[in-house]
C-alpha cells in the first residue's frame, strides 16, 4: 500500500493535474478489484452428503436356507448378512435360534422341518454388512412357509 501512495505521489509531480485525478481514480479501482479477490479466495463452503443404505430388504432364500440382501438396484448381495435370529411357533411351542452367518443351522432347518401346513418365520435382530464395512440393523423380516392358507391353494 505504501508502495501505491508513494508512485501517486511522484507521478503527482510529473503531470498535470487532470490526469493526476484519473490517476487516482485508476489505483482506487486497482485496489478495489484486489481487495475482492481476496474476499472471494478466503470464502469456502461445505458439501453436506446425505450417506445412504446401500441394503434395503433382507429376503429368505429357501432353496439354499439362507438370508441374502438386496440393495437399492435390486442386486443379490450374498455375504451381506452377518447374523441374525429366526423365531417360529409350531404346534404351540415357540423356537428361537440365534445364529452367526447368512445361512441356517442344521437346528434352524430341522425345525423348519417340523412345519406342517403353514406357520411363519420370524426373523429379527438381522446385522447386515454394506459395501463400506460397516455393520447396520436392518429391518425384522418375515416369511410365510408351506402352504398359503389365504388364497386356499392346498395342492
Amino acid at each position: 500500500m505504501c508502495f501505491l501512495i508513494n508512485l501517486v505521489l511522484y507521478l503527482n509531480k510529473c503531470i498535470s493535474m487532470k490526469n493526476v485525478s484519473l490517476i487516482y481514480l485508476f489505483f482506487a479501482c486497482l485496489s478495489l478489484n484486489s481487495m475482492a479477490q481476496n474476499n472471494a479466495e478466503n470464502k469456502s463452503g461445505t458439501i453436506k452428503i446425505e450417506k445412504k443404505n446401500t441394503i434395503v430388504q433382507v429376503h429368505y432364500d429357501n432353496v439354499n436356507f439362507r438370508l441374502i440382501g438386496i440393495d437399492q438396484y435390486g442386486n443379490v448381495l450374498d455375504s451381506a448378512v452377518c447374523e441374525f435370529e429366526m423365531k417360529t411357533t409350531i404346534k404351540g411351542i415357540a423356537y428361537t435360534e440365534k445364529t452367526i452367518g447368512s445361512s441356517l443351522t442344521y437346528e434352524m432347518q430341522k425345525i423348519i422341518g417340523r412345519c406342517d401346513g403353514s406357520c411363519s418365520l420370524l426373523f429379527t435382530n438381522i446385522k447386515v454388512k454394506d459395501k463400506y464395512g460397516n455393520i447396520i440393523a436392518a429391518k425384522p423380516y418375515t416369511y410365510r412357509y408351506g402352504k398359503n392358507i389365504e388364497s386356499g391353494n392346498f395342492d
